[in-house]
């Protein structure tokens, strides 16, 4: 045996034990925790949006619309710093925060028209309304996905509850004798339940990856519409356009795993050249 095999099998174990602990890791856990999260939260940020600016729009009409709007914007603005952390702590996501509204004096009139003229807040504004339909879609993926590959994964331990309680030998993929041929339409036998519990071994091994793509919409929205504007070039830690941490548990080219250093959207820092303007 050369030391170059020696080598090269050292290094194949710990990916096979990595990529088997991978369902199983916290990095995997949080996304999931985060899209199960997302429905709940962007039910109520999209009702946020939605209810507000049509109050405001019908104020128009007098005085208060446009002070409710200013007050709708504001709102966003701290809804936006909710959703930055809640993907800093599940999906180890930093995005800076904008620049502060800076109204040119005191006074309800001068904030209300800071608040009007800040891109931010209408950019927080529009996350709230963008977001609610991928969220649904991705809560449910998430879902069937997750039941779907331990549900076939563990089949064999709970089989029998079919024909105890269901008066079934096994799960039931056609009528039987719709198919020519011997074939029942259940899976009741050793070889079909074997294949059955590989089927969702394969499965539950890619979670991570599937599941941690169905955050990706999630975190180029919040790194555009929530962050700072422009959006600048990802911080020491990642690399630019990746985040997605191959293969688990190691250390990616340009990017850090979920589990170690945060993905980072940074301002611009001195020698930079000129900091970004808030449009």
């Amino acid at each position: 045996m050369t030391m170059a095999t020696a080598s090269a099998r050292q290094t194949g174990a710990p990916r096979v034990l990595l990529a088997l602990r991978a369902p199983l890791s916290g990095r995997t856990w949080r996304a999931f925790l985060y899209l199960l999260g997302n429905l709940p939260v962007a039910v109520a940020l999209f009702a946020y949006a939605t209810t507000m600016t049509s109050l405001s729009a019908g104020l128009l009409v007098t005085v208060a619309g446009i002070p409710v709007f200013a007050a709708t914007l504001a709102g966003a603005r701290g809804l936006g710093a909710v959703e930055r952390a809640r993907a800093r702590a599940l999906l180890g996501m930093t995005v800076a925060s904008p620049p502060p509204v800076r109204p040119s004096g005191d006074g309800v009139v001068r904030w209300t028209g800071a608040l009007l003229r800040n891109g931010s807040a209408w950019r927080q504004l529009l996350f709230c309304v963008l977001r609610f339909p991928w969220a649904v879609a991705a809560f449910s993926l998430a879902v069937t996905y997750w039941l779907l590959a331990w549900s076939l994964l563990t089949y064999p331990l709970w089989r029998w509850t079919f024909p105890r309680y269901l008066d079934r030998p096994g799960i039931q993929l056609w009528k039987p004798g719709a198919v020519p041929g011997d074939v029942s339409g259940y899976v009741d036998t050793p070889t079909e339940i074997a294949v059955t519990a590989v089927l969702g071994l394969l499965l539950v091994l890619a979670l991570p990856k599937v599941t941690y793509a169905l955050t990706a919409p999630d975190r180029g929205l919040i790194r555009v519409l929530l962050g700072p504007w422009p959006v600048t070039e990802p911080g020491p830690g990642t690399a630019a356009g990746s985040e997605t941490p191959a293969p688990y548990g190691a250390a990616p080219h340009g990017s850090a795993p979920h589990d170690s250093a945060p993905e980072t959207v940074r301002t611009a820092a001195p020698g930079d050249g000129p900091a970004p303007r808030e449009s």
